[in-house]
């Protein structure tokens, strides 16, 4: 599970929620708080080099009313990456994939 600090719309609340891994527990908690239906049709992540300290690329893909929006997360961590792209992808939904 995970717990998720959600900020939005001049609110700031803790959610907790479960999910088959971290990225999705945050999709599951924030698809709860924003009452939006959405699913997260794609997660796909890799180094952007070689070397052992290279920095982590993530693409997550959500899908409403059949279009898919699209986010990209840039990370020293995995984590923070994934959870980066799923942002981006979560403001393209909310801005232009209505």
């Amino acid at each position: 599970g995970a717990a998720v600090t959600i900020s939005y719309d001049g609110k700031t609340d803790v959610i907790q929620a479960d999910g088959n891994g971290r990225l999705d527990a945050v999709s599951n908690a924030v698809k709860a708080y924003l009452n939006m239906d959405f699913a997260l049709t794609t997660y796909t992540e890799h180094a952007l080099a070689v070397r052992s300290n290279s920095k982590a690329v993530s693409y997550v893909g959500l899908e409403k009313n059949g279009k898919t929006c699209w986010g990209v997360g840039i990370r020293s961590d995995i984590i923070n990456s994934s959870i980066s792209a799923f942002l981006s992808a979560l403001n393209q939904l909310i801005t232009d994939c209505k």
